[in-house]
């Protein structure tokens, strides 16, 4: 299953050059959202553990710092610029990575004074901070979005129900370690959302060069043997 995440997002990169960065930075911000949202519900008390996960979600954090300023130089490449939807979709595109950049700064700054105020000899975490929380949602929703936003409209629209509905399942399911009950409710809405995607893709009812479609056709063999493993399981 993994390996139709990364065939999915190999895909993405072949059909732009700044998708590459756009995925690495979806993916940076998915996984300070996992950990932001774990040490929420296991750290109430201080502890050095706490202050160690706390200082993980932080250095990330200034990861991001770092790739967003390169990203918004990289954006502007004159090279991009070929038609007017490409200057409308890169000046919308540089608007998200600013606002999540000043979203970041934000993070940045209240994260230092979490920590600072946790060795001020307290027992507790004096706020654990909804607002974050919801900052970092909303990084993390601007990110995925991010991430088709540079495909013709065509191949967005179908890009976009496809991720949405089958590969953000998929990344959930990991994220929460193989849960099988998860895959097994939604197997219906995960095998009809990518059938549909795949069909338009192979009849070419929606044009991708050759190379994707080998691609996306590695995934669907992938998929159906892992279809049919699961509904020999469940039969058992």
């Amino acid at each position: 299953m993994r390996s139709i995440i990364q065939e999915f997002y190999l895909t993405l990169k072949k059909l732009h050059p700044l998708n590459a960065n756009l995925i690495e930075n979806k993916n940076l911000i998915m996984k300070m959202r996992y950990k932001w949202d774990k040490w929420r519900n296991e750290c109430e008390a201080i502890t050095d553990v706490c202050n160690k996960k706390l200082s993980d979600i932080y250095q990330i954090s200034r990861n991001l710092e770092k790739k967003h300023h390169a990203l918004q130089k990289k954006v502007f490449s004159k090279s991009y610029f070929k038609s007017q939807r490409n200057i409308d979709s890169l000046l919308k595109l540089a608007g998200s990575i600013d606002n999540l950049s000043n979203l970041n700064y934000k993070l940045l700054h209240r994260i230092e004074e979490i920590l600072i105020m946790s060795y001020d000899g307290t027992k507790q975490y004096m706020d654990r901070d909804e607002e974050l929380t919801h900052t970092i949602h909303i990084m993390h929703t601007f990110s995925e979005q991010n991430i088709v936003s540079q495909l013709p409209y065509d191949v967005l629209t179908v890009y976009t129900s496809v991720w949405l509905f089958f590969i953000k399942n998929l990344e959930t399911f990991l994220m929460l370690e193989k849960d099988t009950s998860f895959l097994l409710e939604r197997l219906e809405e995960l095998n009809s959302a990518w059938n549909s995607f795949h069909m338009r893709i192979a009849k070419g009812i929606v044009f991708v060069p050759q190379n994707v479609v080998n691609i996306l056709q590695i995934i669907h063999n992938r998929w159906n043997s892992i279809l049919k493993l699961v509904l020999k399981n469940k039969a058992r």
